[in-house]
């Protein structure tokens, strides 16, 4: 704003931030679970979650497990 970039301005406000807003929550989302989860198994379950690209949102039923 300072500099009079409109589109810049345009950019950050519309794309960037969304994006960056989107990945703090993705990331929250994650450690909540896993406090939730505790240490043991349900812990590696969840690292293959992550690395196979599957539904982490799931990861909630561990905890019972």
């Amino acid at each position: 704003q300072e500099a009079n970039d409109g589109q810049m301005t345009d950019f950050i406000e519309g794309d960037f931030l969304t994006e960056q807003v989107e990945a703090i929550k993705k990331v929250s989302e994650y450690v909540s679970r896993l406090r939730r989860i505790g240490k043991g198994h349900a812990v590696w379950h969840f690292d293959q979650m992550l690395l196979n690209g599957d539904n982490v949102a799931d990861a909630g039923a561990l905890a019972a497990a």
